[in-house]
């Protein structure tokens, strides 16, 4: 009997992509320890065990980025199907990584000696594997992780649209991809539309098929679609200084609320991403928070403009203002939480204990928002307003905040820029921008 590669849908949770002979045994197998009712939702017949294998570990691959354990994922069957109809054409993954799937399986241990030996490499050495993992995890450094978590959603995505009308997803022919954009304008945004295709480009130039997009036949649809329904990017409000001030002063003087004032104030003081700010240290080489007679000095190990890691070192100064000051609430809760070590800044839990482990960059919005609400309901606002307020900020407004706080007190543009650390000056212009909105305003000198 030869192997099939089936889909086991979880009602209400993951599916389960695998390798039987008898796909229905393995259902019943699986669902006495199950808390999920278990079925069987699609059966591919394959010629032979290793086709059936190749086909699994490149869907397998596909799919790693929602991988909730072992063999079960995050997805929906039409998203499952479709991958594994992309990887059964052989065609999911670049053609050479479809054939080291193929010889991984295939290689005995004798087959990797001889390979081994005529590689120079010692008798019995079987690193065939550890370089193949070795090589996909440096590939997939490249990219941030984020990056490559929205880009494998975005194919997901054009591989289900594509399987559901029966149409090539690798390699796409352009009609197929202008198809995909026009039925999804309107529907996605432009920016997200943008972000798509991107991924889309990506993984037909790593397969060795680039798609011509600046064909006039796709970019006449492209500049249409933008036309029609782009729109300015939906940016969260700026914390300048006068409403940070009002968020730190609004917060407890418990061990929670000296932990937030100190990541406010760090955040803002350094201009730091949320996950810069979330994988500072106590200690160490790099990626470090530490105080001097002059202030604080952060080392950066990497950062999104410095994804190779050259590093890069922050200078945030006392505060003239004690209660916005960073180097004082950074002092103030380091030693309430005991930090000698370790992650900088941690979860703390009802009773008051101190997490050994990291705050999450979701969590530095979370706070964002809390501290704004908090600063809000002191100034008089109701809760139902305070709460409305705190939607418009999140973690990026500590860092827009400083760049436009510092324009509103005439910083120069070239020091505005150095701080945020920006490779194009334009980026670091919408924010002065913002901060001399009424200060150089051709209107206002008008006499009116």
């Amino acid at each position: 009997m030869s192997e099939k590669v089936y889909v086991i849908e979880a009602e209400g949770g993951p599916v389960k992509i695998g390798v039987s002979a008898n796909p229905e045994r393995r259902v019943v197998a699986l669902r006495p320890g199950s808390a999920w009712r278990l079925s069987l939702a699609r059966v591919w017949q394959m010629p032979d065990a290793v086709s059936a294998r190749v086909v699994e570990r490149m869907a397998h691959r596909t799919l790693e980025s929602v991988c909730r354990y072992e063999e079960w994922f995050d997805a929906t069957v039409d998203e499952a199907a479709a991958v594994i109809n992309e990887a059964i054409r052989g065609q999911a993954t670049p053609p050479a990584m479809a054939e080291l799937e193929r010889m991984s399986l295939v290689y005995s241990s004798a087959g990797r000696e001889v390979v081994a030996r005529a590689a120079g490499l010692p008798v019995g050495w079987s690193g065939l594997e550890e370089i193949e993992d070795k090589a996909r995890a440096y590939a997939a450094a490249a990219k941030s992780e984020n990056t490559n978590r929205a880009y494998a959603s975005d194919w997901r995505h054009f591989l289900v649209w594509c399987d559901a009308r029966l149409l090539v997803a690798m390699p796409a022919e352009l009609g197929t991809v202008v198809g995909y954009i026009t039925d999804h304008a309107g529907k996605l945004c432009v920016s997200t539309l943008r972000r798509r295709l991107s991924a889309i480009r990506q993984a037909h130039k790593y397969a060795g098929h680039p798609l011509d997009t600046a064909h006039v036949a796709f970019k006449d649809v492209w500049i249409g679609i933008r036309k029609e329904h782009g729109r300015p990017a939906d940016q969260k409000a700026a914390l300048v200084i006068a409403e940070l001030r009002r968020a730190v002063e609004a917060l407890p003087d418990s061990l929670s609320g000296l932990r937030d004032r100190a990541l406010l104030l760090v955040g803002f003081g350094a201009a730091l991403r949320r996950s810069e700010l979330v994988a500072l240290d106590v200690t160490g080489d790099w990626s470090t928070i530490t105080e001097t007679a002059d202030g604080l000095v952060i080392r950066l190990a990497k950062s999104k403009t410095d994804q190779t890691g050259q590093g890069v070192t922050i200078g945030v100064p006392y505060g003239a203002n004690p209660s916005t000051c960073p180097v004082r609430a950074w002092r103030a809760w380091k030693e309430a939480a005991g930090l000698d070590a370790g992650p900088a800044f941690r979860a703390v839990n009802r009773h008051g204990q101190v997490a050994a482990e990291r705050l999450t960059d979701r969590a530095v919005s979370l706070i964002v928002k809390r501290a704004v609400e908090a600063g809000a309901r002191a100034a008089g606002m109701s809760p139902a307003e305070a709460s409305v307020k705190a939607e418009a900020f999140a973690g990026h407004s500590l860092r827009s905040g400083l760049a436009t706080s510092a324009a509103a007190n005439d910083a120069p543009g070239h020091l505005v820029q150095r701080h945020l650390r920006h490779s194009r000056f334009d980026t670091t212009a919408r924010y002065i921008r913002a901060g001399e909105l009424f200060k150089r305003n051709a209107a206002g000198m008008a006499g009116m």
